[in-house]
């Protein structure tokens, strides 16, 4: 019996069309309690499940701290929903990495980590990524992370509030807004 793809809370219309937009790179700017985490949670779970065999993925947030709550917890938690004895996942605490390993086989890793340090952020191969307070990071760390993305030529998506016309996170939604989806 083929293992079912995790049960993920569905999202509502404008969560599905925010981080399912055909675009590479998708903005999405929204007050607090609007949804962006854990739509992301759900949109990066279902890359991986639907991804390559062995990528991996990247929740990157302007410090650890916030990487690994909400980040990490809401990925764990939507898991353990599915799956709560552990079978199919595997959670390395000291790594920051949650482990996809449907039938035994090793699918995909949740990789999570702090903007603080660019230089650091160069290396890995990641298939997706969600940059969660993207408005705070520095941008030497979105040009560091969009490096990893290119094997894959991998989408991420940008979640975070508004927070001033004087960051790049807010220029990249400007830019997206004034072009055709087919262009990005």
């Amino acid at each position: 019996m083929e293992l079912q793809p995790p049960k993920l809370p569905e999202l509502y219309p404008e969560q599905f069309e925010a981080l399912y937009d055909p675009r590479r790179w998708v903005v999405i700017e929204a007050s607090t309690k609007a949804g962006k985490t854990i739509g992301c949670a759900v949109w990066l779970i279902n890359q991986g499940w639907n991804g390559q065999s062995g990528a991996s993925y990247a929740w990157m947030s302007y410090t650890i701290e916030r990487c690994l709550d909400p980040g990490l917890k809401s990925v764990k938690s939507l898991l353990e929903s599915w799956d709560p004895d552990r079978r199919h996942w595997t959670h390395h605490i000291a790594k920051r990495e949650l482990e996809l390993h449907p039938g035994g086989r090793p699918h995909c890793v949740f990789h999570f980590f702090g903007a603080e340090e660019p230089d650091s952020i160069y290396g890995p191969e990641y298939a997706a990524a969600v940059v969660d307070e993207a408005s705070r990071c520095k941008e030497e760390s979105w040009h560091a992370l969009r490096s990893t993305l290119t094997t894959y030529g991998g989408p991420a998506r940008f979640i975070g509030n508004v927070k001033g016309r004087n960051n790049w996170m807010y220029k990249m939604g400007v830019r997206g807004r004034s072009c055709d989806p087919a262009d990005s």
